[in-house]
C-alpha cells in the first residue's frame, strides 16, 4: 500500500471508538483497466473493531459537520448505512456498522458516480407488467474452445421498457446463433422493431469470471448499435490483492469505454438499496464483508468465487435474489447482514452453477423458486450430493435449469405467466468474442 493512499483517509475525521485494524485494503477500481499496480480510481476500506452502533452514529454526525454531503441514509436491525459525498476528496464516502460483528467499515470509493445521479432517469413506465429471463444456454463437459460446463445470463424488462442484464456466459456459448437468439429474446421481451435500439438500464456482473461475462462482452462490441448501456454496476477486488490472470475484465472494460464511455458507474456496497424504474435493489454482500479477515496467511481471500457480490433485485412484489458463485464466506456474511431480519426472495439464482454445496445460505433464505445457471444432467450426476442439499431446502418441483430452455416468467396484476423458447447455438463456432 502506497503511503499516499493510506493519507487519503487522514482527510476525514479520526474515529474515535473501537479499534483501528492498521491494514488500509484497496478494494479495487472501477472501469478502469487494472494493472498489477493500483489505479487513480482505486477505493480504500479502513475497518474498525470492537465499537459500537453510537459510536458510528456520533462519526456520522463529525462527516457532516466536517463538510460531506449525505446521499444515501439507512438503519436496520442488522446494518445502519451512510453514503457521503467529499467534494475536497472528489470521492464518495460509504460506511456501514454491522451489529453482528460490532465493525464499522469506511470505504473511500473514487470510482462511482453520486447516488442520485445513479438512480436517476426520465424514462416513462410504457408497460402494465415486468418480465424474468432465464437464458438458456448450451452446457457441456468442458472443453476448451468447444464447450463449456458454466455460464449464466439473465435479464429483466422493466415497466419503462428498459432492461436489466446480469452477468453472461462464458465465450464457448457466445455462439453467432446463441447471439443472434439473445437479441430475438430480448426483443420479443421489449417489443424493439428491427433497427430500435434496446435500452440496458443496468448491466450487473457478479464477479469477473469469464463465464460471467463473454457473452455481454461480445454484445457490446458487435452488437452496440443495437443497444444503448445507461449503467454498470460491480465490486470487483483489486489485482493488488487478488491477482487473475484471465483477459476478460479487461476486455470488458476496454469495450465499454470505446462503446459506450458515457456509461454510469457504481461500485456496490453492502447495505446500498436503490431504485431505478420499477425495480429496488439491495446489496446483500460483497468481498468488503470478508475483510479484513484473511484466509490464510497468504491470502485474503480463497478464490474469485468468494469475491461474489449478491444482489436482491424486487419487483412487482416478486424479488430476484442473486448468489453468483458464492461459497460458505458469502453464506457467513448473508446470515450475518440478516440475522435479525432474515431474508426470502421468489426466485433464487443457485450458487456456482450447482457446484458449491452452501447449505448455510440454502438453509437460511427462504425461497419459493430457484433457477439453475446449468443443465440437468450435470448437477444430478456430477454435483449429486451439493443438488440434494439444495432440494432439501427447496421443492424439486420448483427448480428450474438454464440448460432446459429459456425461460421468460412475465408478471402482470400479481400474476405469473411462462414462455419457453428451445436453445440455441451448441459447439462453439469460432467466431471471434
Amino acid at each position: 500500500m502506497k503511503r499516499n493512499d493510506v493519507e487519503l483517509f487522514d482527510n476525514l475525521p479520526l474515529y474515535k471508538g473501537g479499534n483501528a485494524v492498521d491494514e488500509v485494503f484497496n478494494c479495487g477500481a472501477g472501469l478502469a483497466v487494472e494493472t498489477d499496480n493500483a489505479t487513480e480510481e482505486d477505493s480504500f476500506l479502513k475497518c474498525v473493531e470492537n465499537t459500537t452502533s453510537d459510536e458510528f452514529l456520533r462519526y456520522c454526525k463529525e462527516l457532516e459537520a466536517s463538510g460531506l454531503i449525505l446521499d444515501y441514509s439507512d438503519d436496520n436491525a442488522d446494518l445502519l448505512c451512510r453514503e457521503y459525498y467529499s467534494e475536497k476528496l472528489r470521492a464518495i464516502v460509504y460506511m456501514y456498522y454491522s451489529v453482528a460483528q460490532q465493525c464499522t467499515r469506511i470505504i473511500l470509493d473514487r470510482s462511482s458516480v453520486r447516488y442520485n445521479e445513479f438512480c436517476s432517469s426520465s424514462r416513462k413506465d410504457t408497460q402494465d407488467s415486468t418480465a424474468l429471463m432465464q437464458f438458456g444456454l448450451y452446457y457441456s463437459t468442458m472443453i476448451k474452445g468447444d464447450t463449456c460446463d458454466c455460464g449464466m445470463f439473465y435479464a429483466v424488462r422493466l415497466r419503462d421498457n428498459s432492461l436489466l442484464l446480469v452477468d453472461g456466459g462464458e465465450h464457448e456459448q457466445a455462439t453467432e446463433l446463441a447471439i443472434e437468439e439473445v437479441i430475438r429474446c430480448l426483443r420479443h421481451m421489449t417489443g424493439a422493431n428491427e433497427g430500435e435500439k434496446m435500452v440496458i438500464s443496468a448491466w450487473f456482473c457478479t464477479h469477473n469470471h469469464d463465464d460471467h461475462m463473454d457473452v455481454f462482452a461480445k454484445l457490446i462490441k458487435f452488437h452496440s448499435d443495437i443497444f444503448d448501456v445507461r449503467r454498470v454496476m460491480f465490486n470487483f477486488p483489486s489485482k493488488t490483492l487478488l491477482d487473475y490472470t484471465n483477459t476478460c475484465t479487461e476486455r470488458m472494460k476496454t469495450r465499454l469505454h470505446e462503446y459506450y464511455p458515457n456509461a454510469m458507474y457504481k461500485k456496490l456496497h453492502t447495505g446500498q438499496k436503490f431504485t431505478i424504474s420499477n425495480a429496488e435493489f439491495e446489496v446483500v454482500t460483497t468481498h468488503e464483508d470478508i475483510l479484513p479477515d484473511a484466509f490464510d496467511e497468504e491470502r485474503l481471500y480463497r478464490g474469485m468465487n468468494e469475491t461474489t457480490t449478491v444482489l436482491k433485485i424486487t419487483f412487482d412484489n416478486q424479488s430476484l435474489l442473486l448468489l453468483g458463485d458464492s461459497e460458505d464466506r458469502n453464506g457467513e456474511a448473508i446470515r450475518r447482514n440478516y440475522a435479525n431480519r432474515g431474508l426470502s426472495c421468489t426466485y433464487l439464482q443457485a450458487a456456482h452453477h450447482g457446484i458449491n454445496r452452501v447449505e448455510n445460505i440454502y438453509s437460511f433464505v427462504k425461497a419459493e423458486k430457484v433457477l439453475m445457471p446449468e443443465c440437468r444432467f450435470i448437477n444430478e450426476r456430477s454435483q449429486k450430493e451439493n443438488f440434494a442439499v439444495l432440494c432439501r431446502y427447496n421443492n424439486l418441483e420448483n427448480v428450474f435449469f438454464a440448460g432446459d430452455c429459456t425461460r421468460i416468467f412475465t408478471v402482470k396484476d400479481g400474476e405469473t405467466s411462462t414462455e419457453y423458447f428451445p436453445i440455441v447455438g451448441y459447439h462453439y463456432d469460432g467466431s471471434e468474442y
